[in-house]
């Protein structure tokens, strides 16, 4: 149980680091934020979509209770319900009122809109129909909790390549070189952290944002592939840079490839997308964007080429590690 020392000696670097420490807190700081100030996020704030058709005066009404937007027609409507934003629609056909939801609302949201629309329609002669597109995956808080996600895995790989450039500057590198201590009980250590700190705080983030309201089998998915990616980055970061401030600049570099990058990819053709497959984070997010954004793909075949890829990266950066550390290897 060598690896125990180091943990707690990586603990203590850590708090005792005030940057460091920092960007430890950061991931719940973000998410108190998200919670408090931006809760028409999940929410919807009260805004609507209606079609075109709609009579003048059930448009009246429902402006006593809605922001509304106006589509020019049912296509445009869909269309606006199923954005990045959780507003339901109304369209209006032989004098019948149908509510369109995306698919992924919370049941009590659902309720409020039927309740203030119906309400909306007191005096009028019109049926009343709810609809959903089917969209489970489009919805605005599964944008931000994936975008949690991404940020918890890159900042752990960044926390644990900064422990490693500390334990170089302490001079901490050379007392563990002379002691019984193998490189894989060093990197097992790293692991350990690096695991802890991923789903503790990536966990936290989520019931901060949304409750226990999430899927815990898509959590641990992507826990385990982005846990690995995590690795990657932070002995990336710890092996090649031998003070902070190099730890800093190397930083900027490998967030750049590892989550601008892969981010970029959204924005091209889909056929075309597989070219960012050479960045190793690019298969973390496809998972992530799979199960929380709907992206088609083979999400087995993600997962397991993502744990191949990087696994294979660390075991190409472990010689540069032992000779960086001076640490045996058996």
């Amino acid at each position: 149980m060598i690896f125990l020392p180091l943990i707690k000696k990586d603990l203590l670097n850590i708090k005792g680091d005030k940057l460091v420490f920092y960007m430890f807190l950061i991931p719940i700081i973000i998410s108190v934020i998200i919670k408090i100030f931006l809760p028409s996020l999940t929410s919807g704030n009260m805004k609507l979509y209606v079609s075109g058709n709609i009579p003048s005066e059930i448009y009246k009404n429902l402006e006593n209770y809605f922001d509304i937007t106006v589509a020019e027609n049912d296509t445009e409507l869909k269309s606006m319900v199923s954005n990045f934003d959780d507003i339901p629609g109304i369209d209006y056909k032989d004098k019948e009122i149908k509510l369109l939801f995306q698919g992924n609302e919370d049941s009590q949201i659902k309720n409020i809109y039927s309740m203030l629309v119906y309400n909306s329609l007191n005096g009028f002669e019109t049926d009343t129909d709810t609809e959903s597109l089917g969209n489970q995956k489009s919805g605005i808080t599964e944008m931000i909790i994936s975008m949690i996600i991404i940020f918890v895995i890159s900042l752990s790989g960044v926390i644990t390549g900064f422990t490693m450039v500390d334990d170089k500057t302490s001079h901490m590198t050379e007392a563990i070189a002379v002691a019984p201590v193998k490189l894989t009980q060093y990197i097992f250590s790293k692991i350990i952290i690096t695991f802890v700190y991923s789903v503790i705080m990536s966990f936290i983030s989520q019931i901060i944002i949304t409750g226990i309201n999430f899927n815990f089998y898509n959590y641990l998915l992507i826990m385990l592939s982005g846990i690995i990616l995590s690795l990657v980055t932070g002995f990336l970061i710890g092996t090649f840079a031998d003070s902070q401030n190099m730890a800093i600049t190397y930083t900027k570099t490998v967030t750049f490839i590892m989550v601008f990058l892969p981010m970029i990819s959204l924005l091209v053709p889909e056929n075309i997308r597989f070219v960012f497959g050479i960045i190793p984070s690019y298969w973390t997010f496809r998972i992530i964007w799979q199960l929380y954004l709907g992206i088609n793909g083979n999400l087995i075949l993600s997962f397991t080429i993502s744990i191949i890829y990087n696994i294979m990266l660390i075991v190409l950066i472990m010689p540069k590690m032992r000779k960086k550390f001076g640490l045996r290897l058996r």
